[in-house]
């Protein structure tokens, strides 16, 4: 069982320059705090979303979240990614990507890059000794023209578990192929001059925001596979039911067993009117082991997607009253453990939408229902505005949840830094009786940063 496991001794492996991460995010919230009256429409925000089956007939799925801040010499942008393979026992393949890239413009057709991506593969419900991981470093310039990009690059790979040392990429693109709704995307890499690793994709737009996609890959130790799916981008009629888009990063100082946790949540609002809405989440949430050095490997314990539906009901002009069902599912990864899950129901009160928007000096959500393997279930957070510091708003909030398996609270403070994309710098205390592992009562002292894209003020 998960409890009874602790694999973070593995064979110590080159350390990826994770520093370089850390001197990036420092920067950037220097140049978003700095910045006096910012436009929050410069800051971008973009999630996409594919679902589909690949060769072997395994489902696929892929979330990837986007950000860009733009500043007054170049655009800082944060990616990240992860592609899920699960067969009828939800095993196989997880490649995480984590990217961070620099751009500057140069005329109206060429723009410039700078790179550094993460990418680390493990195995849901099956045993995996060894962690593939690398990170390519890379500087690529991009031609663009109507009817055609093309992109060339040159870098290589520092850290990781491979040896690989020389890189050259190449991009071509052909959006909407004379005018039509057919997209051709191509990427190429050349690995040391001895492997040719590729992305072919040909993907038909069925509405602005929705694509269907057929692609042929080779990837890093990775048998060539073909993929057929739908994307769904932010982009497009999409957004007009894309409520929300949040990515939330933590650090745990102190925390023996995890030294990072991800979360991610798209939210999708549908037949909304003056006072109802059907709202979908779609959520992941990654704890990443701690290793013998905090700036070693990047290897997560387990995934967990919670999946909620919600009938939301407006009452009065300040109350929310929703049904709900949530479906959790927690994949073991790189050890041969069965997956979990458990399903519930209940009723939810709010005098906001949502709980995570700060349109309201104070917020208010309680919560009870039945879970199928864990029965009653309560729930409760109250968070309020402490004070205003000119754009920036210092916030504080506190969370309890119970049910028969685990009792959770926590109580965190954040800064908020604008209405449409937030960026949250936070530190937060977490209480779990039992942990999630199965082990004992423990306090958690997390802090980090959050970024959040709504799709209006409220």
């Amino acid at each position: 069982m998960m409890g009874n496991r602790w694999r973070v001794m593995r064979p110590r492996e080159k350390r990826p320059p994770y520093w370089v991460l850390l001197v990036a995010c420092l920067a950037l919230f220097q140049t978003l705090t700095g910045t006096p009256a910012r436009d929050e429409a410069t800051v971008r925000a973009e999630g996409c979303l594919e679902l589909g089956i690949d060769s072997s007939e395994r489902r696929y799925f892929s979330p990837i979240f986007r950000f860009a801040f733009p500043t007054r010499w170049f655009t800082i942008d944060t990616e990240v990614m992860f592609q899920q393979r699960a067969n009828s026992r939800m095993s196989g393949a997880v490649d995480y990507w984590l990217n961070l890239g620099v751009s500057r413009s140069l005329g109206r057709s060429y723009h410039l890059e700078g790179r550094l991506q993460h990418m680390c593969r493990h195995l849901a419900v099956a045993d995996n000794p060894t962690t593939f991981n690398l990170n390519e470093l890379f500087l690529r310039a991009w031609r663009s023209s109507p009817g055609w990009r093309l992109g060339l690059g040159v870098g290589g790979y520092t850290g990781g578990s491979v040896d690989y040392s020389f890189l050259l990429l190449a991009n071509l693109e052909f959006p909407r192929i004379f005018g039509s709704d057919v997209s051709v995307l191509t990427e190429w890499k050349w690995r040391d001059g001895s492997e040719l690793l590729y992305d072919l994709e040909v993907a038909f737009s069925l509405n602005p925001g929705v694509e269907l996609f057929v692609r042929h890959s080779l990837q890093y130790e990775f048998p060539a596979t073909s993929y057929i799916g739908l994307r769904l981008t932010s982009a497009g009629r999409l957004a007009d039911h894309l409520d929300a888009i949040k990515l939330i990063t933590g650090f745990y100082p102190y925390f023996e067993r995890h030294k990072i946790n991800v979360e991610g949540e798209f939210l999708l609002a549908f037949f909304r009117n003056d006072h109802r809405r059907v709202l979908f989440s779609m959520n992941f949430v990654a704890p990443i082991l701690r290793d013998d050095g905090f700036w070693g490997t990047f290897f997560p314990d387990h995934m967990v997607y919670p999946f909620t539906l919600e009938y939301q009901r407006r009452l009065g002009e300040r109350w929310h009253l929703s049904w709900f069902a949530a479906y959790r599912m927690v994949l073991p990864l790189d050890v041969d453990d069965p997956y979990r899950a458990d399903l519930g129901t209940g009723l939810r009160l709010r005098n906001v939408a949502d709980f995570d928007h700060l349109d309201r000096p104070w917020r208010l959500e309680i919560s009870t229902g039945v879970n199928f393997k864990h029965g009653i279930e309560l729930g409760l957070k109250f968070g309020m505005t402490l004070m205003r510091l000119g754009n920036m708003g210092l916030h504080g909030d506190l969370r309890l949840a119970i049910n028969d398996e685990r009792v959770q609270t926590s109580l965190g403070f954040f800064l908020d830094t604008g209405r449409r994309v937030s960026v949250r710098p936070f530190v937060r205390l977490h209480s779990e009786d039992p942990g999630i592992d199965g082990s004992g009562s423990d306090i958690r002292f997390l802090f980090g940063v959050g970024l959040f894209h709504w799709s209006d003020d409220g």
